[in-house]
């Protein structure tokens, strides 16, 4: 759903995926996926967000604002209206 979202509204806002295990190697299931958002691997993310479950989504405005989250897996249309709300 992601990478349709990012594809569907690109220039419309960002997206990066972060994995929360420190790794040395990137996640295969990323590169298998062919995913072509931007993503990384960074074991701090968590707890600087406050993080206490996956998969939990961030949306931040432009001025880099937490302004909403959403914890466990969100749906096409709660990602494209949160999504409306923060681009206007």
């Amino acid at each position: 759903m992601f990478e349709q979202m990012y594809k569907q509204h690109s220039g419309e806002f960002e997206l990066l995926a972060l994995a929360s295990h420190r790794a040395k190697e990137p996640v295969p299931w990323m590169q298998q996926s062919g995913y072509t958002f931007p993503w990384g691997l960074d074991g701090d993310w968590g707890d600087m967000y406050g993080v206490h479950g996956i998969p939990h989504t961030f949306f931040i405005n432009r001025e880099g604002e937490v302004v909403d989250e959403h914890l466990g897996e969100i749906s096409a249309e709660e990602f494209e209206a949160k999504l409306a709300e923060i681009t206007r």
